[in-house]
């Protein structure tokens, strides 16, 4: 398996063309797509919402399966101040359904925050 590192990486798609790999964590599917090369890979981490190959491109995902340790100790520095939470949207909680199908549509960063 090679390995990139933080000088392979990048974390926008912004001027990207011609990559090997694309981690899409955001549900940006086609979009992430564009800039792999041809029979290159794209991994998701919402199975069951990837594109459809084209060009050769393996498309595949995975399920994320956090530490435990970690989580908590970003929320701590959530709670604190230090980390600012990535938001897409804030709603009330009867417009849950809307937040949920722009969920679902993909291409957000962040989350939705619902409110009462």
């Amino acid at each position: 398996m090679t390995r990139a590192g933080a000088a392979e990486a990048r974390t926008t798609l912004d001027g990207a063309a011609g990559f090997d790999a694309v981690l899409d964590t955001a549900l940006l599917k086609e979009a992430a797509l564009r800039p792999v090369r041809d029979q290159g890979a794209y991994v998701g981490v919402f199975p069951g919402l990837e594109p459809a190959s084209e060009r050769g491109i393996t498309v595949t995902s995975g399920v994320v399966a956090p530490d435990g340790a970690l989580p908590r100790e970003m929320l701590a520095l959530t709670a604190q101040g230090i980390l600012e939470p990535r938001r897409t949207g804030t709603v009330p909680l009867d417009e849950t359904a809307y937040a949920y199908r722009a969920l679902r549509a993909g291409g957000h960063r962040g989350r939705w925050v619902l409110t009462c």
